[in-house]
């Protein structure tokens, strides 16, 4: 442990997070660049979310922080991510914490079964800008061909 409470995997993890995204997540929801724990918890928060975005699809930096929809009306997932090769959409969900103990509710659960019926649906426009700029990828992965089809839309509920 460190002198401040933090493991050494979470400082690792924190240290290489910030020399890969330092100034290309999108913090402009957050009123000033001064330390702010809040808005540090976000930053690594939703530098997380592109690093899980960049394993999943061999997406650069850039291209893995643009996937990051975290903030308001992002309907509690972080980033939205396509596969290039396949039909393949992943709905991302980061929770960061100092003390690597951060982990998903039920609550963020119930969310997440919501989100999934909004885009069975085509359903976008409660989503915030940040995942319309991704709305027309993850009409391409729904539209794809390749992609197994239930049989109707789903039904809120």
């Amino acid at each position: 442990m460190h002198e401040e409470g933090h493991p050494v995997a979470v400082r690792q993890l924190r240290a290489a997070l910030s020399r890969e995204f330092a100034g290309l997540i999108d913090m402009t929801d957050f009123p000033s660049a001064a330390p702010d724990p809040s808005r540090e918890r976000a930053f690594f928060s939703r530098a997380l979310a592109a690093k899980a975005v960049s394993l999943l699809t061999d997406r650069d930096p850039d291209e893995a922080a643009a996937a990051v929809i975290d903030g308001a009306d992002d309907m509690g997932i972080d980033a939205v991510a396509f596969s290039i090769a396949t039909p393949e959409l992943w709905l991302i969900q980061a929770k960061w914490s100092d003390r690597g103990t951060a982990g998903i509710s039920a609550d963020d659960a119930h969310r997440l079964i919501h989100v999934l019926r909004l885009l069975t649906n085509l359903r976008y426009e409660d989503f915030n800008a940040r995942f319309q700029h991704l709305a027309a990828g993850v009409d391409d992965v729904l539209a794809s061909p390749r992609l197994p089809h239930s049989p109707g839309p789903c039904r809120d509920g």
